[in-house]
């Protein structure tokens, strides 16, 4: 009896559904054991076999770009799921699992098990070469003392799937000379302000195909994981609140992502981020890690997030907000700039009233600076040594909000930012206890020392420092060996004497 396959799976004998074939698998209908008492179950199943076979024969001969991978790990082909990724004995060598096939021979199920391998590591292979370079030079052997100082940070990334989160390694990146960094960056590594990282491995493709090997292709102690997927060119991305609903540090650490504050950031932002802070130390005049600065425009267009998602992310990482109180000469500048803006305000809402389709050519009002001192040499790229030097950034100036006439409301106050980690304070606090339990330990020691020389301390500077009354003179006469120092010819003592 005939038997007929339609486009979307479904297997019918006589025009009945007996179940579909997805791949080459297929799945029995509800009534199958009604049907059978109807037909010959040997004569279909037969027949399914030889589709199957058939089926396999292709995937076995098929083209790379004939196979995909889904977002659930599978290995698709004609859009259907014939293979799934399984843990390997490394990330990079997975094993694979055939969906169905159960009635094709085992030869042919071994040769479509065989030619999804080879599409998987021929994928890894293209998208994953930087990764794979790291462990080239990890087994290669060299003289050079670069390459030799490089080498725990290469292995380190290595390990970590191309992502070294640097406060917990600190033992190897915490001292990367210019001359590492520059052997690095022959290896396509990068040393931003909180990862190591490689930006080939960023890009949308390398990134999605390396984080469904890890959630599907990695034994892990905690088990099976959702892979993080970002949709294709964003730079960052609202982090969701419940914490059921997101992701681990290394899910989105192998997708290049963080999470900083209300957001998930790709690293190479969050090191570009650290660079536009740098310039805006410079631009506002307080240079040095702990330098003062003001929020910028283009911090705000490369992040892609608002004003208050920005200030989440520079306090995740280690920054606090203060609002400092304007200068007489920065509050004129404010002044004239606000009368500025509501004049062009009120012109626009006149062409408005007359034609709400109308269009005007009123030109923006320039944001002003309030910095203190500023560097006009940075028009240029280079200035007359030579060097690089950067333009001053564009400061981020909010919406200004009107008061019951419609007039812009005037800000005495400057939202300015610097650096100062928690977990710094936290080390000082406890250094801090750390001197003081000594100091104690020390009066206790002392009090209960049964020696005659007992230490006397006074203040200096708010700190006790400790002096030893002086040694008590001895009395050498009464020594056993005075006596027969005295019988010794040779004496000096006993020359002068004489």
């Amino acid at each position: 009896m005939p038997l007929e396959i339609k486009p979307d799976g479904a297997v019918c004998v006589d025009s009945q559904n007996i179940g579909t074939l997805k791949g080459v698998l297929f799945t029995q209908a509800k009534n199958e054991t009604e049907l059978r008492d109807q037909t010959s179950q040997q004569t279909i199943t037969q027949e399914l076999a030889r589709e199957i076979e058939k089926r396999i024969a292709q995937i076995a001969a098929c083209s790379q770009d004939a196979l995909s991978i889904s977002d659930a790990g599978e290995i698709l082909w004609s859009d259907n799921p014939v293979g799934v990724l399984k843990p390997g004995p490394q990330l990079l060598k997975p094993n694979i699992e055939l969906i169905g096939g159960e009635l094709a021979s085992q030869d042919l199920q071994d040769m479509a098990v065989e030619r999804l391998k080879d599409f998987i590591n021929h994928e890894i292979e293209q998208k994953l070469s930087p990764l794979l370079a790291l462990k080239t030079f990890l087994d290669s052997e060299t003289d050079d003392r670069l390459a030799i100082l490089a080498r725990p940070i290469v292995r380190g990334l290595w390990y970590n799937h191309g992502v070294l989160y640097r406060p917990t390694h600190r033992d190897i990146a915490s001292n990367i000379t210019p001359e590492i960094r520059a052997k690095l960056h022959e290896l396509g590594i990068r040393a931003g302000l909180e990862y190591i990282y490689m930006p080939e491995l960023i890009k949308q493709k390398p990134a999605r195909l390396l984080s469904l090997l890890y959630a599907y292709a990695y034994e892990k102690k905690d088990g099976p994981t959702k892979p993080f997927l970002p949709p294709n060119g964003r730079t960052s991305m609202p982090a969701p609140k419940l914490a059921n609903d997101g992701h681990s540090h290394k899910t989105l650490a192998v997708a290049g992502y963080c999470s900083k504050g209300l957001l998930y950031v790709r690293i190479d932002m969050l090191n570009r981020l650290g660079f536009l802070i740098n310039q805006a130390r410079l631009d506002w005049g307080d240079e040095g890690r702990n330098g003062k600065f003001r929020i910028k425009q283009e911090m705000l267009s490369i992040m892609g997030c608002s004003l208050d998602e920005l200030r989440s992310v520079l306090r995740a990482i280690g920054y606090k907000q203060i609002l400092q109180d304007f200068t007489k000469e920065q509050q004129a500048i404010h002044q004239e700039y606000v009368k500025e803006v509501t004049k062009r305000h009120k012109a626009i809402m006149a062409i408005k009233a007359e034609d709400p389709n109308a269009t005007y050519d009123i030109p923006a009002i320039k944001s002003p600076s309030y910095a203190p001192k500023q560097n006009n040499k940075k028009d240029t790229d280079k200035n007359d040594e030579g060097k690089t030097t950067y333009k001053p950034l564009e400061d981020y100036i909010p919406t200004q909000t009107l008061d019951k006439d419609g007039n812009l409301v005037f800000v005495n106050k400057l939202e300015l930012w610097y650096y100062d980690p928690p977990w710094v304070n936290k080390q000082s606090a406890q250094d801090n206890v750390s001197t003081k339990s000594h100091s104690k330990f020390s009066k206790d020691w002392f009090s209960n020392n049964k020696s005659k020389d007992k230490p006397s301390y006074k203040k200096n500077a708010g700190r006790k420092v400790y002096s030893f009354a002086p040694p008590k003179p001895v009395d050498k006469s009464a020594s056993p060996f005075a006596a027969l120092a005295e019988l010794i010819p040779d004496n000096p003592k006993n020359k002068k004497d004489k």
